[in-house]
């Protein structure tokens, strides 16, 4: 893909801001959740796997959610769909706080990821936009609020679970959400694009001014002398008119859902083959690394715990991964502020960093050791979460991007929501949490070889068109 000029447009500063609040507010809010369970099991009296399985769900439906806020922003405005979504998602989670049964909960964390979801999407199309090539960096800085919020925001949580109990916490959060509101508005396209719309505008409105204009002149004269025929013929077309519309509504009415999914079927096609790369080698690699992903988050800290660690030393492993997330993602800032096209290279990298580490693991016990691997994996899966955005930029044409990242986003939701049950499966067949880091090093290590074999291929092409 050929860099883009850059964008002047100062509004790109402020998208990077909001991208940082959106990326602070939800992990930090999928951990304040998770704070508040043992509250909620109490006061609802529901089984702790429950209160789990809605939390989880609040986060899937999250991502799962965004092809359809993608279809929205599209007919509606990117903007206003984020506002009202962000409106209704505090609603919903503000009917939360009313809830006296479980299943009222779980409906009000759904529609809250649910209504959040548009905010997701259309800020990633929105910094796209603002910033092309440069995306991979500008989505890097931004992701450094889920750390900053998976720190600040459960500790806010439990300060007013102290003081208000769990529906003063939970009030407390909605309060939180509402800032997607402001957030929404914030995202509009560069300045540049609106003056391009504006002048086709006008173009088109000259165009229909410059055919208007006969009627304006002879015609009017003509229509002035034969008024009474005119008119009575024109009642008769008036009349043919009326039924011929009605008639064009009673087949646009049948024919509406067909050509609806005709549509979507055609342009899913193109898509594909437009994207090969992206739908056959980034999307699956994708997959299986939010699976490895999710399990070393949640198993790192039973892991500890099998190690004969105790509770503080197994929370320090944990400490050890977001330390060296943050060190990853500024690693990355670095290398794509002078190098802005190198995320498929950074995230090939990123994959066998965060592979190694994982296999080294079981070879030692100490708590050392074990911190350093942390540490390391941490590195690789943060850094490569950052840079899998980025490839997707570079690798995709920017009219296809919206349907990438929701595509991309799609995908996470659907691995957030198995990455469980096939952890957990692995755990249950082998009994160990060392053979299950194993399986899932060794999956990684896989993941990494496609991306480097088409980087490979990509370098051979371009050096051959060069030196042809």
């Amino acid at each position: 893909m050929k860099p883009s000029t850059p964008n002047l447009d100062r509004w790109r500063y402020i998208i990077v801001l909001a991208k940082f609040m959106v990326h602070f507010l939800h992990p930090g809010l999928v951990k304040s959740l998770s704070v508040l369970v043992p509250s909620l099991v109490i006061q609802l009296d529901m089984e702790y796997s429950t209160a789990f399985i809605f939390v989880t769900l609040e986060t899937v439906i999250y991502h799962l959610a965004c092809p359809i806020s993608h279809l929205l922003g599209k007919r509606f405005g990117c903007r206003l769909v984020s506002i009202i979504g962000g409106f209704l998602a505090t609603i919903s989670l503000l009917a939360g706080t009313f809830s006296r049964g479980a299943s009222f909960l779980g409906c009000s964390f759904f529609f809250t990821g649910l209504f959040a979801s548009p905010l997701r999407q259309t800020s990633c199309e929105t910094l796209h936009q603002h910033f092309r090539e440069h995306y991979g960096m500008a989505t890097t800085i931004t992701q450094l609020g889920s750390q900053l919020g998976s720190f600040l925001l459960p500790y806010l949580t439990v300060l007013c679970l102290d003081a208000y109990g769990p529906r003063g916490s939970l009030l407390f959060l909605s309060a939180m959400i509402f800032h997607c509101v402001p957030i929404g508005a914030t995202m509009r396209p560069p300045r540049c694009q609106k003056d391009r719309i504006e002048i086709n505008d006008s173009k088109q409105t000259d165009h229909v001014e410059r055919e208007l204009e006969p009627l304006r002149t002879g015609d009017a004269v003509k229509c002035c002398k034969f008024s009474g025929k005119e008119e009575s013929a024109s009642g008769l077309m008036d009349s043919k008119s009326d039924l011929h519309t009605e008639n064009e509504e009673k087949r646009n009415v049948q024919h509406s859902n067909v050509n609806v999914v005709r549509k979507t079927l055609h342009d899913t096609v193109d898509f594909v083959k437009a994207e090969r790369v992206f739908t056959f080698i980034l999307l699956p690699c994708q997959a299986l690394f939010d699976i490895s992903y999710c399990g070393w988050v949640v198993f790192l800290f039973s892991y500890g715990i099998s190690e004969d660690l105790s509770n503080d030393e197994a929370v320090f492993l944990v400490m050890m991964g977001s330390i060296g997330g943050i060190t990853g993602r500024c690693f990355v800032i670095a290398i794509l502020y002078r190098f802005p096209l190198a995320s498929p290279q950074l995230l090939a990298l990123n994959y066998l960093v965060a592979s190694t580490s994982i296999l080294a693991y079981p070879i030692n016990s100490s708590p050392t050791y074990l911190s350093i691997c942390s540490l390391f994996a941490g590195f690789g899966f943060y850094s490569a979460s950052s840079t899998l955005y980025g490839a997707i930029s570079v690798n995709v044409d920017k009219e296809n991007f919206p349907k990438a990242i929701a595509s991309s986003l799609l995908v996470s939701g659907i691995s957030y929501l198995i990455s469980g049950l096939i952890t957990g499966f692995l755990y249950d067949v082998f009994g160990s949490y060392r053979v299950t880091f194993r399986i899932l090093g060794i999956l990684l290590a896989a993941i990494s070889l496609p991306i480097l074999i088409y980087i490979c291929k990509s370098s051979e092409r371009k050096k051959t068109t060069k030196d042809g």
